[in-house]
């Protein structure tokens, strides 16, 4: 990714926080020169100092065939906000537009067997629905093997990770303001982050 050094953030805990909250990510590969891309969520987990991104996609979404060519790069993208040039100082200025992305890259492997899918998918429950997992516990036996068969389930351990903050670091400190004043205003929750980030 390209990343001015403005906009560079090389905290690693800082892009593990985005991730996790911002957990609904594009995984990108490539066949035949030909890339492709599919709409996840993720559990992202930390063990021995290592990043490791859960999912799992539809069996009949060939994307998974892909696995066994190169690496995955996953997009987590969010918040972003249109920067209008009338919250600036001067008059010759341009819209632009901030956001917060991360990108993780390394192999996936699949995980094979009824326990690690289901392993993966009580992961999934206690990380986006804590209340259902009482009910998935009532849930057929039958019910769940059925589930199986149709879906691939993976893992990837994160080899390359990088974290862009576009939070109009290269604005005055007045700009600055305005833009995290007005995106507060408007509910956007980049202005609360750059607000953050303002203040020593």
């Amino acid at each position: 990714m390209y990343i001015p050094k403005e906009f560079q953030q090389p905290d690693q805990t800082t892009a593990i926080e985005y991730m996790k909250k911002y957990s609904f990510a594009t995984l990108i590969t490539a066949s035949e020169n030909t890339p492709r891309a599919t709409h996840l969520p993720f559990v992202i987990e930390e063990e021995n100092e290592k990043i490791i991104l859960h999912s799992h996609m539809a069996k009949d979404n060939p994307q998974w065939n892909d696995f066994a060519k190169g690496s995955c790069l996953v997009v987590f993208s969010n918040p972003n906000a249109y920067i209008s040039p009338s919250l600036y100082e001067k008059n010759d200025n341009v819209p632009t537009w901030n956001y917060v992305a991360v990108h993780a890259s390394g192999n996936a492997l699949i995980l094979d067997s009824e326990a690690e899918k289901i392993t993966l998918l009580e992961r999934m429950i206690h990380t986006y629905e804590p209340e259902y997992f009482e009910q998935w516990k009532t849930v057929s036996e039958r019910y769940k093997s059925n589930l199986f068969p149709d879906l691939v389930a993976f893992k990837i351990h994160v080899a390359q990770l990088e974290c862009k903050e576009k939070l109009s670091q290269n604005r005055s400190k007045k700009e600055r303001e305005h833009i995290s004043n007005s995106l507060i205003e408007s509910q956007n929750e980049l202005g609360t982050i750059m607000q953050k980030k303002n203040t020593p």
